[in-house]
């Protein structure tokens, strides 16, 4: 069991890292979503280019966030695969 959490505890870490940060990155393009349409409203030009900027990079980053985790998430689902079929064959 040491071996399944000393290689298994810093996966898992990054994956709750990531899924935080995917969190913030979420609320951070709802609220620029909100701000945006707020200055559509007023017609403010300058401050819709800006907020149109910064929802596209929140995009990109969430979609790159998510990837990560993906790849993150498949290593650990491999790496407690073969732990547990390690365990499984000394068991046997």
């Amino acid at each position: 069991m040491n071996e399944r959490a000393q290689k298994l505890k810093p996966l898992q870490k990054e994956i709750k890292e990531l899924e935080s940060r995917i969190v913030k990155q979420e609320d951070e393009l709802a609220t620029a979503n909100k701000e945006l349409e707020a200055a559509i409203q007023v017609k403010d030009s300058a401050t819709i280019v800006e907020l149109s900027k910064k929802i596209k990079s929140l995009t990109k980053n969430i979609e790159l966030s998510f990837n990560s985790l993906e790849m993150i998430d498949k290593e650990h689902e491999r790496i407690s695969s073969e732990l547990t079929q390690k365990l499984t064959l000394q068991q046997s």
